[in-house]
Parts: C-alpha cells; structure tokens; sequence
C-alpha cells in the first residue's frame, strides 16, 4: 500500500487569513491573538503545523517566533523553565533568568529548586559564562518559611513578568510574531495547566500570535485533574483561546495512492469500518498494513473480519479479550442495555453487513464455536421440542459459517486458535 503525500494548505491558508485579520478575532486577548488548533491525535497536526511553519517563512508580513513542542520538556518539574530557555536567545534574559525563576514565589519555587538547579546552572554556565552558586547559597532561605518574604516574591515576579511583557512589545513591535506550541495535550496535567497560564500572564501582547495545537478533549481532561471533575472545561478554554479551527481528519481511502493498487474493495470496506469506529488516520494505516501483512489470498469477507479484530487489539483490548474469552453475547447485553455515546459505535458496528451476514451474528457464532455449543439435529426431537430444534445449527453448519469469515489456516485447529494466531 503507498501513501498519498497528504496536504493541508488549505487549512494553512484558512489560518493565515485569520491572522492577517485578527483584530476581528480578538475575545479574551487585549492586544495578542491566541488560536486553540483541534484535532484528534493522529489528525495530521504534525503535517500542517510543517506546512505552516514553512509557509509563514515564504512570506513577508509575519514571522515565526518559535515552534515549542511541550511534550518533550515535560519531564522538568516546572513549566517555565523549558519554556523561557527555548525562546532565550531571543528574550535575551542572561542573569535575570535566575531571579525570574526565584520570584515565582513558595509553590512553585520549592519545586524548581529542588529539579532544575542543575539544568538552570548548566545552561547559564555553558550560555553565558554565568556561576549560578551564588542562587544555590541563597536556597535554604527560599525553602525555609520562616524566611520567605510573600509580598517580595510576589513584586518581584510582577517585575519580571513586566520585562518579559517589555521585551516581547519590542520584538513584535513592527511584525507580527507566530509562536507555535505542539503536544500539550500529551503533557502531564500540571505542565500542561502551567503552560497554557505562562501563555494568558506573559504574551498578551500586541502582535503576539499563538497557535496551540491539541487535541481539545485531552486537554479538558488535564484541567479536570487539575480543578476536579465539575470543572467546565469549555468555560475555561473560552477565557484562553480567542479562536478555535478544527482540523478535521484526513480519510483514509483518501491518503492512499490508488495508482496500481489490487485492494481497492478492501480499502473501500475497511474505509468504512475506520470511520464507524472513528480510528485515527495514523492508526488505520497500521492496522491495514499488519493485515496485508498477514493476508494469504483471503477472501474479503474474511479480511474484512480479521482487520475488525486487529483494530480491537490495538483500540478496545477488553472488547477484543471479550471475544476472544467466548464472552461476546455477555458483552452484547451491556451494549444493548442503554445509550452510550463511546459504546454506541459499537452498536453501529455490529449491525454492520458484509457478505450477506452482520457482525454481531458472526460474533455469535464464533462464539458458539468457541464454547462448542450446538444442536444434534439427527437425534429425532421430541414433538415439543421441534420448533426450538429446528431452528438451532449444528456444530458442523456453525462452523461452516464461521469459516466464511475466519481463515482456515491448519485444518486441525480449533477456530479459537486460528484466531488468535492470526490475531495475536
């Protein structure tokens, strides 16, 4: 299967048409713009941002400040930190960059001191020639409580805060400025929170354009962790963001050069599957290339089949244990017991029809296989007992039926083995 080189200038040109009319856009900033970039993870946030960078850099009227991707330093204890080092060389704090980080007061001092003491002295020492010993002297009355001064961490931070404020009016002065932040979503919740206020606090600044890419359903869940589950997620992104664009995913029919393609049936069918179960593009790709891998002249039928249970294998394992463990009709009266907006493509999904047959009768066959559960039809039922037996299969006919959809690879295993080895 071959790619399709994908694009998205349109969205890129969508979203500089925003920027260069920003001052219509404006909600929450008093004078910069800050624009919550959504999608899904494996949307192609990547590939746009890509495009985008590389677009702002062919033109003129605006310039790319920074791309920071929050993900790679969330591993520091604190958020400021990596942040004010990636954008340093053009901050220029030099010395102030240790006071700053003494004047975030009590909470967030005695973490940082106690992690990035280190990282800080080292980059300074390399950078700019700067001994930060003289902070590490002073860090026992930073830790101490009877030694700390409230109202001066407090001025002091406001200080700073208003520099930095200073130095970025300066630099966006004459052309707008794009700063990019990419990966929050996969953050820990409290170096994603933190980021986000560094954001609100720092750069509301005339000319000062963020772009934060993230999937915004992650996202609220990292403000719930950190405000408690009753917290309004939407309330608090509208006090963030002036403006929301929604990548919306890339299809996967769509993302596959169909030039000398054989599969096209298969990508049509598996198209649809991906889409009712709302699988990343990403995720569709490798779960279509393990099948292909795996597929020895199967019918589509039977591929259609075994791609629904890889794409449980790596999406749903409780689901796909379930069948597996012979326990589908189990399952199947939790799905039908009432709405659920997570478990209702499932529903959709069962109901779904390939070769004259829909999913939850396959699924209740193989499990039937599984349990070995059947009917002896040659037995001569009693009169009462007709009607119910008539209407069961045997063993042999269930099999049989099975077989459609599941690949018979070693005529002395049982369908559970088949399954799993082609599976698993």
């Amino acid at each position: 299967m071959k790619s399709k080189i994908m694009s998205r200038v349109d969205d890129v040109s969508t979203l500089l048409e925003i920027i260069h009319n920003r001052d219509k856009y404006k909600e929450n900033s008093e004078n910069g713009l800050v624009i919550l970039l959504n999608g899904e993870w494996g949307t192609g946030k990547t590939t746009f941002i890509e495009e985008f960078v590389d677009r702002i850099n062919a033109i003129d009227d605006i310039n790319l400040f920074n791309v920071y991707n929050a993900y790679e330093n969330d591993y520091y204890e604190n958020a400021y930190i990596p942040f004010f080092a990636s954008i340093d060389d053009k901050l220029k704090l030099g010395k102030e960059f240790g006071n700053f980080i003494k004047s975030l007061g009590r909470t967030a001092t005695n973490s940082v001191v106690t992690v990035s003491y280190a990282i800080t002295k080292s980059l300074f020492k390399t950078k700019y020639k700067i001994d930060l010993d003289d902070i590490n002297n002073n860090m026992k009355d930073i830790q101490d409580e009877q030694n700390i001064d409230y109202l001066k961490n407090y001025k002091d931070f406001s200080k700073y805060k208003n520099k930095i404020k200073e130095k970025m009016k300066k630099i966006c002065e004459d052309t707008p400025m794009v700063f990019i932040i990419d990966e929050l979503d996969r953050c820990k919740p409290s170096f994603a929170i933190d980021t986000l206020e560094i954001v609100k606090h720092f750069f509301d600044v005339d000319n000062c354009i963020f772009v934060i890419s993230v999937d915004k359903i992650q996202l609220a869940s990292s403000v719930k962790a950190i405000y408690g589950a009753s917290m309004n997620g939407e309330q608090y992104f509208s006090k963030l963001f002036d403006y929301q664009y929604n990548l919306l995913p890339i299809n996967f029919y769509d993302s596959i050069d169909l030039t000398n393609e054989k599969n096209i049936e298969l990508i049509e069918w598996s198209t649809k599957i991906f889409n009712i179960l709302n699988i990343s593009l990403r995720d569709s790709k490798k779960i279509f290339n393990e099948l292909t891998q795996k597929n020895e002249n199967w019918t589509i039928e039977q591929s259609l089949f075994i791609l629904f249970l890889i794409t449980l294998k790596y999406t749903d394992l409780l689901f796909y244990k379930i069948i597996i463990n012979g326990e589908y009709r189990k399952y199947k009266k939790i799905l039908d017991s009432g709405y659920n907006r997570e478990l209702e493509k499932y529903n959709k999904l069962l109901n779904f029809k390939i070769g004259g047959c829909i999913y939850k009768e396959i699924l209740a066959e193989v499990e039937m296989c599984f349990n070995r559960e059947y009917s002896s039809l040659g037995k001569n039922p009693d009169k009462a007992s007709t009607s119910v037996a008539d209407r069961l299969k045997s063993y042999e006919e269930i099999e049989n039926d099975v077989l459609k959809f599941v690949p018979e690879i070693n005529i002395v295993w049982t369908i559970k083995d088949i399954i799993k080895y082609i599976v698993n």
